[in-house]
């Protein structure tokens, strides 16, 4: 399943993705003081960005890989006949497809 940068974009503002927060900046001039038997702790700083991107991930694996309510209203058009899509809106949409993948 390819999603196109318009898509994820989509999925933020339809399932109300919250604003990443800032991450804690850490002062590591400071050299912890340890006794026997104690460590230093680590931490990781993960960017707004890299947060944002983990947000949007969890929202696409959320959402079902086939939108039913879509496939059955298309059905419906179809078997009625109220379906008509022109080659013209087949190749544009094709062309428009192949052009998004090879621009991510």
């Amino acid at each position: 399943m390819k999603i196109s940068v318009q898509e994820v974009d989509r999925i933020i503002r339809t399932r109300s993705v919250a604003a990443p927060t800032r991450p804690t900046r850490i002062d590591l001039s400071e050299k912890p003081v340890m006794t026997h038997g104690q460590s230093a702790e680590a931490s990781v700083e993960i960017s707004s960005r890299a947060q944002e991107i983990q947000q949007a991930k969890k929202a696409v694996e959320a959402l079902p890989d086939v939108r039913e309510e879509l496939v059955e209203a298309l059905r419906a058009r179809i078997e009625s006949g109220n379906y008509q899509v022109s080659g013209e809106e087949i190749a544009d949409l094709m062309i428009r497809r192949a052009y998004a993948d090879r621009i991510r």
